[in-house]
């Protein structure tokens, strides 16, 4: 802040005598629409060591783009594209996202004139696997601390004392904005999300929000009880088998 005249003090909006706080400067400033921009999944609930921020989709046990196919063989995967039977190396799929079906044998032209969906085969962002059809997701932000996220639902902001965090505030709701109250929706046949809140870390020198999606890790069992097992090892004893803790970073920019 400086200082306008006499002992009058400019605020971070610059207006002199304003009000203005830090966080409604830092709030002004990430007003827009924010849209994905990569996405990393770790083997842990803490987004910590080296994650997974690409897949080879024509080879699973490629690690690297240089040795990851970019296609597959369609009459037998195990074959290269010079070994494999001509007219059946693939480099994509097309799919009928409406109706589930699958088609190997039309070309990505084709698939996108009729409006179904391409995706590539061989060295891929995790992203686009993530995102899949949905191409245009983002959300908005609003100078007056109001969110609109990617399913249309709008929340409200808040920030941490450091104004490096983000909190957001969804409201319970019906997956059919039609029906406002659980029993209606339920008895409709729809799902209710329950109120909910999200992190969003804020670099200030990047300029990027980072959205974690944790999954902390669960044990299930067929015959008893067994989410009180909060280990592998446990959950192995119980006979119960152990769905392995897993992170999700999503960087967003504007």
């Amino acid at each position: 802040a400086g200082v306008c005249g006499g002992d009058t003090v400019e605020d971070c909006a610059g207006v002199c005598g304003g009000t203005a706080t830090e966080a409604d400067c830092l709030l002004s400033s990430l007003a827009g629409t924010w849209v994905p921009t990569s996405a990393t999944i770790f083997n842990n609930a803490s987004c910590s060591g080296d994650g997974m921020t690409n897949f080879c989709t024509s080879d699973e046990t490629a690690i690297t783009e240089a040795d990851c196919p970019t296609g597959l063989c369609f009459d037998d995967e195990t074959l290269d594209e010079a070994s494999c039977p001509e007219g059946q190396w693939i480099t994509g799929t097309c799919t009928d996202e409406e109706n589930g079906e699958e088609f190997a044998d039309i070309d990505r032209d084709s698939c996108e004139s009729a409006g179904y969906t391409w995706t590539d085969i061989g060295w891929v962002s995790f992203l686009s696997l993530l995102m899949g059809s949905n191409t245009d997701v983002s959300f908005t932000i609003l100078a007056d601390g109001t969110l609109t996220d990617p399913g249309g639902t709008e929340g409200t902001l808040g920030f941490s004392d450091n104004l490096t965090t983000l909190n957001v505030s969804l409201p319970a709701r019906c997956d059919d904005p039609m029906y406002l109250n659980q029993l209606e929706c339920e008895q409709a046949g729809q799902y209710w999300n329950d109120a909910e809140q999200q992190a969003l870390e804020y670099n200030i020198s990047s300029g990027f929000l980072l959205m974690k999606q944790i999954d902390e890790g669960e044990c299930y069992c067929d015959d008893i009880d067994c989410e009180e097992l909060t280990t592998d090892s446990e959950c192995e004893d119980a006979g119960g088998e152990w769905d392995t803790p897993e992170c999700i970073s999503i960087f967003w920019s504007k």
